[in-house]
């Protein structure tokens, strides 16, 4: 049997883990659960997150950051004016601070390496992390949670140059859009089904449910919703005010109903009563948890063929995958709704079965343990 590791963890400075309420974070919970999982398998997991975080079996090695007191005193409460709009602080310099805190943070991890058989960054902002690659002497491992940028594809490029940096795509979608990066391997994320329980018997009403952001397509789900005539419950925090204003809020009513952040125990209820989910998607998401935590309580999904949908959704089976635009280049809003009037020929069973083939958080866990023996091993081979 594999000797158990020493896993330094970081996501980022940007937020305590678990995410304060009311905030949509996926990576956040990814690592949450990973983290745990892991240390029930017996492995000593320290996290490196601000002081408040707590995980269950996980040591917190606590990064106490604070603002300049002129601004403001606790961490938490200036990361989170970026998620909720409000305007204390300049957008620009949030951003700034936040990035110096996030590589004090890094260079904190580098100084503790030594503690650690592997370092496993959660990260998606992987330009704070490769400039301190030549400084690393252990392995790390990156997980990308976001889309490629130029300026991302550049910072990969330039991690070839260091044979201890390995990477972990989320979707084979993902992966393909990063066409100068080195990865090890594609890993899907997976769900503990346990908190999304079966229902097979919904309501008569749809569910979106993510960031109310234009390239997540909100007001298509709402065009949808109306032109079949069926009630929309819409859940998420409203990160751009001014395309709420414009696009949501004007077509809010007792059918189409905008019911703000909820738990994930609340959200649970509501995929399991939702007819469908709808995911109609405007760029290439890197995955898309929601999916499968609708699908995991019975729930089937219609989603634009963008990014990793062919990857999750098994089309016909578990929900309906729609081209994004009609004969005339048009967003195809007909065939969301041709596919929503078709919904119920979907065998809700067929959905939590798909879920628990492919999508459990151990299958997904599973996959990372064999990656870092594999890393450890390839590092001892290159000695």
């Amino acid at each position: 049997m594999s000797k158990k590791l020493k896993i330094g963890f970081f996501n980022s400075i940007d937020e305590t883990i678990p995410s304060p309420k009311g905030i949509i974070n996926a990576p956040l919970v990814f690592t949450k659960n990973l983290a745990e999982e892991l240390s029930k398998n017996g492995h000593q997991i320290t996290l490196f997150a601000l002081k408040d975080s707590r995980l269950l079996g996980v040591k917190i090695y606590p990064l106490d950051y604070h603002l300049d007191k002129n601004i403001k005193t606790k961490s938490t409460e200036w990361v989170s004016s970026i998620y909720f709009n409000q305007k204390f602080l300049d957008y620009e310099l949030t951003k700034d601070i936040r990035k110096f805190y996030n590589q004090l943070a890094i260079s904190e991890i580098c100084l503790k390496q030594k503690e650690f058989d592997i370092l496993h960054f959660n990260y998606s902002v992987i330009d704070n992390i490769v400039p301190f690659a030549g400084l690393f002497k252990k392995p790390v491992l990156i997980v990308l949670h976001d889309c490629t940028t130029p300026l991302r594809k550049v910072v990969l490029k330039k991690a070839g140059d260091f044979k201890n940096i390995y990477f972990i795509s989320i979707s084979a979608s993902q992966r393909n859009s990063f066409q100068t990066a080195s990865f090890v391997k594609t890993i899907h994320h997976g769900i503990d089904i346990n908190e999304f329980s079966f229902n097979p018997k919904p309501k008569n009403h749809l569910l979106f449910s993510g960031r109310l952001l234009y390239k997540k397509g909100v007001d298509a789900a709402i065009k949808a919703a109306q032109r079949s005539k069926k009630n929309l419950k819409i859940i998420g925090t409203a990160n751009d005010l001014n395309y709420y204003n414009k696009s949501i809020k004007p077509c809010l009513n007792k059918n189409i109903q905008y019911l703000g952040m909820k738990s994930r125990e609340q959200l649970a209820k509501l995929y399991q009563d939702a007819q469908a989910l709808l995911f109609p998607i405007r760029w290439k998401e890197p995955f898309g948890l929601v999916m499968i935590e609708a699908m995991a309580c019975g729930t089937p999904v219609i989603a634009f063929d963008r990014g990793p949908v062919r990857e999750i959704i098994k089309h016909g089976k578990t929900g309906f995958i729609v081209k994004p635009f009609d004969k005339d280049g048009k967003e195809n809003i007909k065939g969301f709704v041709e596919a929503i009037e078709k919904i119920d020929q979907i065998d809700r069973r067929e959905c939590r079965k798909w879920v628990e083939q492919k999508f459990t958080f151990k299958k997904t866990v599973d996959e990372y343990e064999k990656v870092y023996y594999e890393i450890l091993a390839n590092q001892r081979k290159n000695k």
